[in-house]
């Protein structure tokens, strides 16, 4: 075996394996063949019961012109209550479908019937359950519109009615008709057509609530629930035409077509489904025994073939597999192994050229060793300068607070009360000299207005700057105080939650005015660019980190085309907030939809490292 080529047991390897392709092709090609003959099945199901739902509207259309015509016969302009019961005795005995007609008066009273004198003078909801709500639609037409019943089990089968206006002379609602419309046209239909079809086919009309109307099923009576429905309720739907593979209430599997009636009358009555079910063990028997021949030789010939694959595949994979334990045992850091190189062919070929691989190998594997201990000093290093430099932002954004913070106490401490000093001064000098032109007394007057300007503005600033509220009384003090003037400069509703309850004492002032600044920019974007009418900010505080949630009900923004906007681009105050926090440690996450508003959510430790 080792005396052959490589290339010609591959070969032999590739002929045995094409076997299997084709014993699988064969395969397949009853399984098309068997899925062909089930698709035009379908197709003849759903073709049929299409048909037999053009004729079953045939029939119901000719009736439906029937009672019209009828109904506009000049007879029912007399009163002559003879006259028109023998007209209707005529109409009913030389009619194939048509039953009974009776004649109501506007108030539902049986006046005349065509076949039963005995339920003159009754009202006719009386006599046939469930028309009452029909009659009221027909005594109140105008158009002389026809209505329609589902079908309903009377003494001589199933039968619907149809009712129709009948008009006076003074074209005004005389009285109405009531047709009682036997469906043993609709059965002839459905028995011509089980006379052509596939042996054990049987059609079912069901109406809307699934009951059978007619049927070829013998041992299913009329007005009986049609149980497969419970396993297939879309043989019940709006579909027009379809058809389905499934088993049936009794455990067999069977193909039905199905197709949907079109609706009659004003009121869309008869919404009715032709259903044709046939047995599947009658079409697929022989194509599954050939199917499960052609698959038992399948196996048998894909068994044998992997059998001698596999006898060949060793001859072949023994050195290989002395290959990859080689590979193995180089990935491993071990180069002393070696292959033998005096086995000849291909293989022997292989051997030598792995052989001076591994000599390659271990050669590189020296200078990447010390290229990667170079590396790894080049990576510790940078990550010493990063912490500095994380450090230093960090040492850069205190100091400018601390500067801030210096700022307002000399404003406060310093401009305001000289300021007020003078307000003073120029009040007294007002006093010493009441007696002066009126033009200066003005002049001093305006002069302490300004004064007082300028004290209100340096105020302003010194709060802007560094807020004593949050220097004295800490973090929740300042967001109330801060949401107070949002809320009273933009006349919209803020809600503060999580301050009023004292659950937390002075949080780190670095933590604390990072906070702060976030929420201020959070309120300045809502104030300029959400056209909000309430704002709601939580804050949450645990042991280990506080948190705090900004939400509002303005227009939001498209938060996908924002972040994909370049670093120079982007919003100043989104930075800010992001970096502020990052500097702390701590998380930003925020969401915005188009006309949804936008949610803000910051997270910072309570220690930093």
């Amino acid at each position: 075996m080792h005396s052959l080529s490589l290339k010609f047991r591959i070969t032999i390897l590739a002929l045995l394996v094409a076997v299997v392709p084709l014993a699988l092709f064969q395969v397949i090609s009853v399984k098309r063949s068997s899925e062909i003959l089930l698709d035009f099945l379908g197709n003849d199901l759903e073709g049929q019961s299409f048909i037999m739902a053009r004729e079953v509207n045939r029939f119901v259309e000719q009736r439906v012109a029937d009672t019209r015509l009828i109904s506009q016969a000049n007879v029912f302009k007399h009163n002559d209550i003879g006259l028109i019961r023998s007209y209707l005795k005529a109409v009913t005995s030389g009619s194939e479908y048509i039953n009974d007609i009776d004649v109501m008066d506007r108030k539902g009273t049986i006046l005349i019937s065509s076949s039963n004198e005995g339920e003159e003078g009754y009202l006719a909801w009386d006599l046939h359950l469930g028309i009452k709500d029909l009659f009221n639609k027909a005594v109140r037409s105008v158009n002389g519109d026809i209505y329609l019943t589902e079908a309903h089990l009377l003494g001589s089968g199933p039968e619907i009615i149809i009712m129709t206006p009948v008009f006076g002379d003074d074209t005004k609602v005389a009285g109405v008709l009531l047709f009682e419309v036997s469906l043993h046209g609709v059965q002839e239909i459905v028995d011509e057509f089980g006379e052509r079809s596939i042996a054990d086919t049987h059609t079912y009309i069901v109406d809307k609530f699934g009951n059978v109307i007619v049927t070829t099923n013998n041992k299913l009576p009329v007005f009986e629930s049609f149980p497969d429905l419970r396993i297939q309720p879309a043989m019940l739907g709006d579909i027009p035409v379809g058809s389905v593979v499934y088993t049936n209430a009794d455990g067999e599997e069977v193909m039905a077509g199905f197709a949907d009636m079109e609706e009659f009358g004003i009121n869309k009555a008869l919404n009715w489904n032709i259903i044709n079910v046939t047995p599947m063990r009658q079409v697929i028997q022989p194509i599954s025994e050939t199917r499960n021949m052609l698959t038992a030789i399948g196996i048998i010939v894909s068994v044998m073939a992997v059998l001698v694959a596999y006898l060949l595949a060793r001859s072949i994979t023994l050195p290989l597999q002395r290959t990859v334990a080689l590979a193995e045992e180089i990935r491993r850091g071990n180069y002393s192994h070696r292959l033998e190189e005096n086995i000849g062919g291909e293989i022997g070929s292989l051997a030598t050229a792995i052989n001076e691989m591994a000599d390659r190998i271990e050669e590189r594997t020296a200078e990447i060793i010390t290229r990667n201990e170079k590396l790894t000093s080049e990576i510790v290093e940078r990550k010493i300068a990063q912490d500095r430099l994380k450090k230093l932002s960090h040492k850069i954004v205190r100091l400018q607070e601390e500067e801030r913070r210096r700022v307002s106490r000399e404003l406060h401490d310093g401009i305001n009360q000289l300021l007020v000093s003078v307000k003073y001064k120029i009040e007294n000098f007002d006093e010493k000299f009441r007696g002066s032109p009126d033009e200066a007394l003005k002049d001093m007057k305006k002069a302490v207005v300004f004064l007082e300007e300028a004290i209100s503005e340096v105020r302003r600033v010194s709060h802007a700057l560094r807020p004593s509220v949050l220097d004295d009384l800490g973090l929740a003090p300042a967001i109330t105080n801060l949401a107070r003037q949002f809320s009273d400069r933009n006349q919209i509703d803020v809600e503060v939650n999580g301050v009023d309850e004292q659950i937390f004492e002075r949080l780190p002032a670095d933590v604390e005015t990072a906070m702060y600044r976030i929420v201020q920019e959070a309120l300045h974007n809502i104030e300029k660019h959400a056209n909000a009418t309430k704002v709601v900010i939580d804050v949450t505080h645990t042991n280990t980190n506080v948190t705090i949630r900004i939400e509002d009900n303005g227009e939001g923004f498209d938060l996908q085309k924002a972040m994909r906007k370049t670093r120079s681009t982007q919003s100043m105050g989104l930075r800010n907030m992001r970096e502020r926090i990052e500097l702390l440690q701590g998380s930003f996450f925020i969401h915005s939809d188009v006309g949804k508003g936008t949610f803000v959510e910051v997270k910072a430790p309570l220690t930093l490292e």
